[in-house]
């Protein structure tokens, strides 16, 4: 009996995220992974499904006030489906985000903007500014958005390992 009580402690502690993890992501320059599986499924079903740090919580109340005109589609979302992905953003906006990317972001933002995507914001487009603009319009990359296109661990909130320009 005491060898099954250790072996389900272990299982039990194997399912959480190792410490690795946590210092990559809380307090450090990576964004934590999104983990609400609503937005994963709505947003992330037509696009890559920015970590809401990457804007701020004005950015994200903007862009859910006006999916109706959300860049390529006509987009209608019951009202409750779109109150609990706005929680979730604006909970995980660049204000609230433990990345300290997400401090450089919002220090870039001038108060008076609202970027509605994150190629608008000033510190992206400096981290992009020796990327010749030719390369977003290769059909492997296709925009600036497409952040998954050559940050391969974007998923994970990780930005600036494992680059491949295609």
């Amino acid at each position: 009996m005491p060898n099954n009580l250790l072996a389900a402690f272990v299982l039990l502690l194997s399912s959480f995220p190792s410490q690795n993890f946590y210092d990559e992501h809380k307090g450090g320059k990576n964004f934590l992974p999104v983990t609400n599986e609503l937005y994963k499924k709505t947003c992330g079903s037509c696009h890559f499904a920015y970590q809401p740090g990457l804007l701020p919580e004005r950015s994200w109340e903007k862009i859910m006030d006006s999916l109706g005109t959300h860049p390529g589609v006509f987009l209608s979302l019951e009202d409750s489906t779109k109150e609990k992905i706005r929680k979730y953003l604006v909970q995980n906006s660049a204000e609230n985000s433990p990345s300290k990317r997400s401090g450089k972001i919002l220090a870039s933002i001038d108060s008076g903007r609202t970027p509605l995507r994150v190629s608008e914001v000033p510190y992206i487009k400096y981290k992009h500014d020796e990327i010749r603009p030719d390369v977003f319009k290769r059909k492997s990359v296709s925009s600036r958005g497409n952040c998954i296109a050559c940050h391969r661990k974007a998923g994970q909130g990780v930005y600036d390992r494992d680059v491949v320009i295609p």
